[in-house]
């Protein structure tokens, strides 16, 4: 049976949502103050993304408020949920430049998102999250919140020598205790793609 990915992003005004290699919808965000323009565009993005991809055909892109998200796309019925939502906490006055709508929360927070991926995600099935390094408390406190449990975190660091300014984490719903951690660092000392990033990207 063809397993079904749910990823999880958005602006803090707009969902976007897009999920991969399945047949069901994918992203859910905050839709407390829709803009079209930006809805179809986001929309546009991700169809050419996923043709870029090889997965043209295979996702559907819908724009809908994460919160509740589960009543539409059911609850227990995906084996994946790949999330990236705005970084930065609404109330803390960062300034994200251009793209600022992207980065801040609206009135969904992180905490929303995770509930949104751990009830549509079935027992078993993994919730991959990336988010800034500083957010790492708030990430944990919610994935046990709602019975994910981390089993793999991976630091990401600008470049050798600097501190982790993001990090990547996969937790499994009903999971047993245990967590492993390595580092991913993007730039070595000499400010040269590290061969790491060299084979995911080149």
């Amino acid at each position: 049976m063809k397993k079904k990915k749910l990823s999880l992003g958005g602006l803090p005004d707009i969902g976007f949502m897009d999920q991969d290699a399945g047949s069901l919808p994918g992203a859910f965000g905050d839709k407390t103050a829709p803009r079209p323009a930006a809805v179809k565009l986001k929309k546009e993005l991700a169809a050419k993304n996923a043709a870029r991809n090889g997965l043209d055909g295979r996702m559907r892109v819908l724009c809908r408020d994460v919160r509740g998200a589960w009543e539409e796309l059911g609850r227990e019925s995906f084996d994946k949920v790949v999330c990236n939502p705005p970084y930065f906490d609404f109330a803390d006055g960062t300034d994200g430049g251009k793209t600022a709508g992207a980065k801040r929360e609206g009135e969904a927070t992180l905490d929303d998102f995770i509930r949104a991926g751990a009830e549509c995600l079935r027992f078993g099935g993994d919730f991959t999250l990336v988010m800034r390094a500083d957010r790492l408390c708030d990430a944990v406190t919610s994935f046990r919140a709602y019975g994910l449990e981390p089993k793999k975190a991976t630091f990401v660091f600008p470049r050798v020598g600097a501190g982790a300014n993001a990090f990547v984490m996969t937790a499994r719903k009903g999971g047993k205790t245990g967590m492993t951690a390595d580092a991913l660092y993007v730039l070595d000392a000499d400010g040269a793609r590290t061969r790491e990033i060299e084979e995911l990207y080149c």
